[in-house]
């Protein structure tokens, strides 16, 4: 018993033969996973499939023939297909992995084709598309490693995201066997949803640990979604590939939070950063000052005191700036007092040794 591939003008063609049927199924929404596929015209009993039927099987939907629960062939080309008992199974994978023929392989060991009707055939429609739009999030905020060079920070965070993930079936035959089975009509996502999920979100907190461990910002996991999507697959090449057939396509992330509390505590240490800039802390001050002298104008009931309060700041403001004035110059005199001395140098060594030591100065500044 097996399918072969044919061309029909129209399925009322097919219909004048009182003695075939014809199995179509509409396209499958991403809320239905598995589907039986009925006859458009019933001439024999339930669940017999007549001599010389024909199957339709449209784009991104997948057909098992089944006899007695078990496999006996299986489509996923579009196209139309005849029923025929005189033929062996001829396994029209299509697009799908070779994992497929071998998943075939296996059952066909345990079944032999005596080209006889069973007792029971079925078909059912699989669907191959994108199951797109699961929602996942996290519920407690997951250990995240902060590295952040430019303010020598290297201690754990923690984060919370959600966001939506995607994923494909992509062995029908483990498929059906493991999870669908001989459903009466339809085996909706919603049957496996929750358990996809949980198994999701376990696999992504051990990803998003592996991923962090090589330093970054929480913002800079949006440019890692593929990298994450692949440990994941990884992690669950059992439970999901293995098991199922099912593989995470993508992951799309709406949010990604820090606790308010790490995060005054990140916001701090970047601020300190930047003052600790000689440059930057100087260009503080002096835009302090100009605000204190404006505020002092505007008192009107006091400016004398005002302005003699001003007065004290400021030469206290004034040593300060000088301090990083002359700490900006002695910073600036050194590195030219070392270019001098490196040019005293420069034929008593290799050239490539004084370009590096030229650039390693010169990034100081």
């Amino acid at each position: 018993m097996g399918l072969i591939k044919t061309t029909i003008d129209s399925v009322s063609g097919v219909l004048d033969d009182q003695w075939k049927e014809y199995f179509y199924c509409d396209s499958l929404p991403a809320t239905v996973l598995m589907k039986k596929g009925l006859s458009t015209r019933k001439t024999h009993e339930d669940n017999i499939i007549a001599n010389g039927s024909v199957i339709a099987v449209n784009q991104g939907q997948c057909a098992l023939i089944i006899e007695d629960g078990e496999i006996i062939d299986i489509v996923s080309e579009p196209g139309q297909f005849i029923w025929d008992f005189s033929t062996s199974p001829c396994i029209f994978t299509g697009n799908l992995k070779d994992s497929v023929r071998e998943s075939f392989r296996e059952i066909s060991k345990r079944f032999q084709f005596q080209g006889t009707t069973g007792k029971d055939q079925r078909i059912y429609f699989i669907n191959l598309k994108l199951i797109e739009n699961n929602l996942f999030g996290t519920q407690t905020p997951i250990a995240f490693r902060f590295v952040d060079i430019s303010i020598n920070a290297d201690f754990d965070l923690h984060i919370q995201c959600r966001g939506r993930f995607s994923y494909q079936i992509i062995d029908p035959i483990k498929f059906y066997s493991n999870i669908a089975g001989n459903v009466k009509d339809v085996y909706h996502s919603s049957e496996i949803c929750e358990q996809l999920r949980a198994e999701f979100m376990n696999s992504f907190y051990i990803a998003l640990s592996s991923i962090s461990s090589i330093g970054m910002r929480p913002s800079e996991l949006l440019k890692y979604t593929n990298v994450i999507v692949n440990e994941m697959n990884s992690n669950m090449e059992n439970s999901w590939g293995n098991l199922r057939g099912i593989k995470l396509i993508s992951i799309a992330f709406e949010a990604i939070n820090l606790p308010d509390e790490e995060q005054r505590i990140l916001t701090n240490l970047q601020e300190k950063r930047a003052y600790s800039a000689q440059e930057v802390a100087l260009g503080h001050f002096n835009q302090a000052r100009g605000d204190a002298l404006r505020m002092a104008a505007s008192n009107e009931n006091g400016n004398i005191l005002a302005f003699a309060g001003v007065d004290i700041a400021m030469n206290k403001g004034e040593e300060i700036a000088r301090s990083l004035e002359a700490n900006q110059d002695l910073k600036n005199n050194s590195i030219e007092l070392r270019l001098q001395r490196l040019d005293l140098l420069k034929d008593k060594i290799s050239q490539e040794a004084y370009d590096k030591k030229i650039e390693e100065i010169l990034s100081e500044i």
